[in-house]
C-alpha cells in the first residue's frame, strides 16, 4: 500500500473514530452513560488507529508524523480512561484526570501535525486546528468532572468532541481532494 493511500485511509479512519466519540459523548449528555462509554472506548481506539496510519504514511515529515503519534497517545489515554470509568476500576476523578491529559496530548498533536501540513492543503491545516480546539474544549470539560461539576463538564465534552469530529472530517475531505488532484491523470 502506498503512503498516499495509507494517509488517506488514516484520515478517514480518524474521522470515523472521532464521530463515534462525538456520538458517545452525546449519549452521555442525555443520560446514557454506560452505552456512551462503551462507544467512546471504541471510537477513541479507532481514532488512534487512524492517527497511527497517518504517522506511518508521513514519516518523512517529522511534524506530521510526531503530531499524529502524539494524537494517537492522547486518544489511547482517552480510550483507557473511558474503559476504566466503564468498569469502575479506578475512582471517577482519576479516570477523568487521565482524560484531561489525553485531551491535552490531542491538542498538542493536532497543532503539531498542522505545522507539517502547511504546504499540503489548507483543509488539512484547518481540520487539524479545529480538532485542536475541540480537544482543548474537551479537556476543559474533563477538568469540570475532576472538580465534580459533571453537568457542565459533559456539555463541554460533547461540544468539544463534535468539533473534533468536524475537524477530522474536514481533514479527511482535504486529504481526499489532495489525493485526487495528484492522481487525476491516472483516472
Amino acid at each position: 500500500m502506498s503512503d498516499e493511500i495509507l494517509d488517506l485511509l488514516g484520515n478517514w479512519i480518524e474521522a470515523l473514530g472521532a464521530t463515534m466519540d462525538a456520538i458517545a459523548e452525546s449519549k452521555q449528555l442525555v443520560g446514557q452513560k454506560q452505552s456512551g462509554l462503551q462507544i467512546g472506548v471504541i471510537g477513541n481506539g479507532i481514532q488512534g488507529v487512524g492517527n497511527v496510519f497517518q504517522a506511518i504514511a508521513n514519516e518523512e515529515d517529522h511534524y506530521i508524523a510526531i503530531g499524529n503519534w502524539i494524537q494517537s497517545a492522547g486518544t489511547s489515554a482517552n480510550s483507557f480512561s473511558e474503559k476504566q470509568q466503564l468498569f469502575q476500576e479506578i475512582i471517577k476523578t482519576n479516570g477523568k484526570e487521565i482524560e484531561v491529559y489525553g485531551d491535552i496530548l490531542q491538542v498538542i498533536g493536532s497543532f503539531y501535525a498542522s505545522i507539517g501540513r502547511l504546504d499540503d492543503n489548507p483543509k488539512l491545516v484547518i481540520g487539524n486546528l479545529i480538532q485542536a480546539l475541540g480537544a482543548a474544549i474537551e479537556a476543559i470539560g474533563a477538568s469540570y468532572f475532576v472538580n465534580e461539576e459533571d453537568s457542565i463538564g459533559q456539555k463541554y465534552e460533547t461540544v468539544g468532541s463534535w468539533l473534533q469530529a468536524i475537524g477530522a472530517s474536514y481533514q479527511a475531505v482535504g486529504a481526499s481532494r489532495l489525493y485526487l488532484n495528484n492522481h487525476m491523470e491516472e483516472l
